[in-house]
């Protein structure tokens, strides 16, 4: 009886987790790059504690923030105060350490007020850093609470780099999560 119980349960979990989040593999590294964002928020002895909490300021090493299954935090924040919309993003550099047939990709945000509040995604893929192919857009976000995610699902074959741009309807962009799962 109780084997039986727990082969339940392990299937059942198998089923509902899907694939292997391909972010949380030690081969998985990434990259952050802001834009052009607003760096006097920097004065702000509680703003300016918000800027990218990702990023280890002594080492300059990202600390995994965007892998590790936590959506309520601020990992990589940035301010957009007075920067015109269609610069108002971030992007984010993955290399999976080796090329992938790729499924899916959620990208998650906070939005805990109107401040926050992201207008889409755009994912592109590419064998050799160099050449990006195959575009995806999501201007479609999942409401959960104060998370907001963007899922794109696709057919991306031998994919070893991933590059996320996020773009910010309001002046906060914050994001806490980026899922990547295989074929």
């Amino acid at each position: 009886m109780k084997i039986t119980t727990i082969t339940a349960v392990l299937f059942a979990s198998i089923v509902i987790c899907g694939a292997e989040n391909l972010m949380k593999q030690k081969t998985t590294t990434y990259k952050v790059s802001p834009g052009s964002w607003y760096k006097g928020i920097l004065k702000s002895k509680q703003l300016g504690k918000l800027i990218d909490r990702d990023l280890d300021m002594t080492s300059g090493k990202r600390k995994g923030m965007l892998s590790d299954g936590k959506t309520f935090q601020q990992a990589v924040a940035y301010n957009y105060h007075n920067i015109p919309k269609e610069k108002r993003f971030l992007t984010v550099d993955i290399d999976l350490g080796k090329a992938v047939d790729l499924d899916t990709i959620n990208v998650i945000v906070m939005e805990n007020n109107n401040m926050h509040k992201p207008s889409h995604v755009e994912v592109s893929f590419s064998q050799d850093n160099m050449v990006f192919r195959n575009p995806a857009t999501c201007k479609e976000w999942i409401k959960k609470q104060y998370d907001r995610k963007a899922v794109l699902k696709g057919d991306w074959k031998q994919s070893r780099f991933v590059r996320i741009k996020i773009y910010a309807a309001s002046t906060w962009l914050n994001l806490t999560e980026v899922e990547i799962f295989a074929k």
